[in-house]
């Protein structure tokens, strides 16, 4: 596997006890002009050049066809350009909120809470201080 804009180096070693050995890449079964070498190179590969690919060597004795070797192509991940920070007010803008913001939230969940606190909140407080104050 490999992605678009790389090289990629196919190769092959085979031995025919001295005699001379020739070779022919193939392309999806269709063989490759030019490539006759234990080498192949393809350079700045693109989405066209997945697929799969063979070799034959011949020699005297005979001639020997590899396994398929299956190469996979992918595009390139790209990433896009984080958006500058903005410059305030506008509104919309991610970032931890300000100490003010927090500050404001504390006090209307506060108010909040005695407004809608049952009495019953506050029957114990009054116990407490009433005991206290009575010891």
């Amino acid at each position: 596997t490999t992605v678009v804009g790389n090289n990629v180096t196919l190769s092959v070693t085979a031995t025919a006890g001295g005699s001379p050995l020739t070779y022919q890449w193939y392309f999806s079964d269709v063989a490759i002009s030019g490539a006759t070498s234990a080498t192949l190179s393809l350079n700045n590969v693109t989405l066209a050049n997945a697929g799969v690919y063979t070799v034959s060597v011949m020699s005297e004795a005979g001639l020997v066809t590899s396994n398929p070797a299956t190469l996979t192509v992918t595009a390139p991940i790209v990433v896009p350009p984080t958006p500058p920070p903005s410059s305030g007010g506008g509104g919309g803008g991610g970032g931890a909120p300000s100490a003010w913001f927090i500050a404001a939230l504390s006090l209307l969940a506060a108010a909040r809470w005695l407004r809608v606190a049952p009495a019953s909140r506050f029957d114990g407080l009054t116990a407490l201080s009433k005991s206290k104050g009575s010891r």
